[in-house]
């Protein structure tokens, strides 16, 4: 696939995906500058490497909460890669999301949480 091609592919599939949160998200206040969600979404998680293509094995998550342009999702172990391509379990639409913070939460038992940047292109 092109890279025209597949910037395209990638576009139209964010959008689709973007519909489906749009969608199910309802704004609620608060005092970040994007409205978010709490919802728990099964999600599938494939790592990408810097050129967008698939490296390693693919994971699987519960969403914490969602935005127009992101979401939050809980892991057992911090998530070393940039980018990833994020699925919904029971939806065949996909985006290409870069990580934008993983920080330990808990103590006892230490979860990560990871938010995510939707990528438009």
């Amino acid at each position: 696939m092109s890279q025209d091609t597949s910037s395209q592919y990638w576009q139209e599939e964010a959008a689709g995906f973007g519909q489906i949160i749009s969608f199910m998200a309802n704004p609620i206040s608060q005092s970040r500058s994007e409205q978010r969600e709490p919802r728990s979404l099964s999600l599938e998680i494939q790592p990408l490497d810097d050129d967008f293509q698939p490296t390693g094995n693919p994971f699987w998550s519960v969403s914490r909460d969602v935005s127009v342009h992101g979401l939050g999702f809980l892991m057992p172990d911090q998530v070393e890669h940039r980018y990833l391509r994020i699925s919904l379990f029971d939806n065949q639409s996909s985006v290409i999301a870069e990580v934008r913070h993983c920080s330990s939460i808990g103590s006892e038992y230490p979860l990560y949480l990871v938010g995510v940047l939707f990528l438009d292109d």
